[in-house]
């Protein structure tokens, strides 16, 4: 029998920020922690859109929770960011895909 592992991770975007940030975190917790690659992607009924591109020799877990993206010419943290593309594009969801 040859192993497999999950590659991808998905949420429904609540309209509750609360919410939004405990499911997040939830599904942070899936993540690997070790280097890594991922996608993550927005939904909108059928169509989607590619948010972000991380990429890491580091720690992806971290990469994805602590780095930090421009947003105009203010730094803000990489969920923050995900976050406020999720509101601006009225995403149904997000998807985490890894990247091998």
């Amino acid at each position: 029998m040859k192993k497999t592992r999950i590659n991808f991770f998905s949420m429904q975007v609540p309209p509750v920020n609360a919410v939004f940030k405990k499911q997040f975190d939830e599904m942070m917790q899936q993540i690997p922690d070790g280097p890594g690659c991922c996608v993550v992607i927005g939904y909108c009924g059928t169509e989607s859109k590619i948010i972000d591109l991380i990429k890491t020799s580091d720690r992806l877990r971290k990469a994805i929770k602590g780095g930090t993206k421009l947003w105009g010419e203010t730094k803000i943290s990489r969920y923050r960011w995900i976050q406020e593309q999720v509101k601006q594009n009225q995403y149904d969801s997000i998807k985490i895909q890894i990247i091998d």
